[in-house]
């Protein structure tokens, strides 16, 4: 079974996911299609939104500092840009 936490849905539903975000997540791109382009804008309501999850990672993939509480998704940054 899978379990859905915390997370923002966008454009869909989640209905399993009791404490879901449902609103646009503000990327820096309205089409994403390279990884850059999930990078979130300032007022994104996946800044510092997620829940820390103890697995030793300390960067996400653009080389930012996990943040506590973590943005939601790959960019943690935490001003967005």
């Amino acid at each position: 079974m899978s379990t859905y936490e915390n997370n923002l849905y966008w454009r869909t539903a989640q209905s399993r996911d009791t404490s879901a975000i449902n609103a646009d997540p503000m990327f820096v791109s309205a089409s994403p299609t390279a990884p850059a382009d999930v990078r979130l804008r300032p007022g994104s309501p996946a800044l510092g939104t997620g829940l820390p999850i103890a697995d030793g990672v300390t960067r996400d993939y653009f080389g930012h500092r996990i943040p506590t509480p973590p943005n939601l998704g790959a960019d943690q940054a935490r001003n967005g840009r």
